[in-house]
């Protein structure tokens, strides 16, 4: 049996650590676990069948509409699983009703297998009647805070926006997506969202920086 020069043995391990490549497209399959990050998305404006109550701080009538400080929403999913819903404020326009307004919103849900899956968003635009939402970043003292979603396993992504239409059961946004997770690290012009089939695709300019694997990936 021979042994594998020290040098060229570097190179391997160096080669399968990090590797960088261009794609126009990237389809993830997600695990059930890793999907439920997605379907934390879908649970912000899920009817409240069970009556659970809406806890909150205190509400006012301003001139600018009706204002609930710090509501927060706990229930679980369709399948178990224990979420939060919370933000600063919620104000619906007067002048529009159905247009309402979330400030620093973050929901969490809590997997059966114990992985905690967080969507943060500094504000965000819902629009009851179309069943729309749209979340946005912010500009706060020279900081851009971005939109994320982040799992406890290992994924962590961070956009401009993300745009979700309840009727379609899909979420996507047409500007940059940077991220990172068990493929390694990836940038891509777009993202669409398939809650359903556990499916995230980037579109566009794809950059992916690739570290081993622990995750189904395939790259078109």
């Amino acid at each position: 049996m021979t042994d594998t020069p020290p040098h060229q043995k570097r190179d391997i391990e160096s080669s399968s650590q990090r590797h960088s490549r261009r794609v126009r497209q990237l389809r993830i399959v997600l695990p059930v676990t890793a999907g439920l990050l997605m379907v934390v998305i879908f649970l912000l404006i899920r009817p409240n069948n069970s009556n659970t109550p809406i806890r909150f701080e205190n509400a006012a009538l301003t001139n600018q509409g009706v204002v609930i400080q710090n509501p927060v929403f706990s229930d679980s999913s369709e399948n178990g699983e224990p979420f939060d819903l919370s933000a600063a404020s919620a104000r619906e326009d007067l002048a529009y009703p159905g247009w309402v307004y979330l400030d620093t919103i973050r929901a969490s849900m809590t997997s059966r297998e114990n992985v905690l899956i967080e969507l943060v968003a500094p504000e965000g635009d819902m629009l009851r009647a179309q069943k729309k939402l749209v979340l946005s970043e912010k500009i706060l003292k020279g900081d851009t805070l971005p939109v994320s979603l982040i799992t406890s396993n290992g994924y962590h992504l961070d956009m401009r926006d993300l745009n979700v239409d309840f009727e379609k059961r899909s979420a996507y946004t047409d500007n940059e997506v940077i991220g990172k997770g068990p493929i390694g690290r990836f940038r891509a012009d777009k993202m669409v969202l398939k809650p359903d089939a556990h499916l995230i695709s980037f579109i566009g300019d794809v950059t992916i920086r690739v570290t081993p694997q622990k995750q189904e990936a395939r790259n078109e």
